[in-house]
């Protein structure tokens, strides 16, 4: 057999084993489509697969949130800094939200927080 042809199996059976399919549907697809017999062994490993690739999912989302909840925290930082100093330098508050793109209430907000 080829190497790229038993790569591209391998990768499909991987890709099986960590999809969002339910383990039911794994196991018929392991057992149909790669004749794999499904032994109490092996449904007991292809459900630690399920919830391994679970735990990845989860994991990815959870670091995907942190990552998006800290951009947005020092975005809105970085904008308070940038309307105080234009309070500072006595700009009108519409002036304000144009420069440091901001709505007018949270310019309101950060100045008279």
């Amino acid at each position: 057999m080829d190497i790229k042809v038993c790569s591209l199996g391998i990768l499909k059976l991987l890709g099986t084993l960590f999809s969002d399919k339910e383990p039911e549907e794994k196991k018929r697809i392991l057992s149909e489509e790669f004749l794999i017999p499904m032994d109490r062994e092996l449904e007991r490993e292809v459900e630690r697969m399920c919830n391994l690739g679970q735990g990845m999912l989860e994991r990815g989302y959870h670091n995907g949130m942190q990552q998006g909840l800290q951009k947005g925290l020092d975005s809105g930082i970085e904008m308070a800094k940038r309307v105080m100093k234009l309070a500072a330098a006595g700009l009108p508050r519409e002036q304000i939200a144009t420069e440091a793109n901001a709505t007018m209430e949270q310019v309101k907000k950060i100045l008279d927080d």
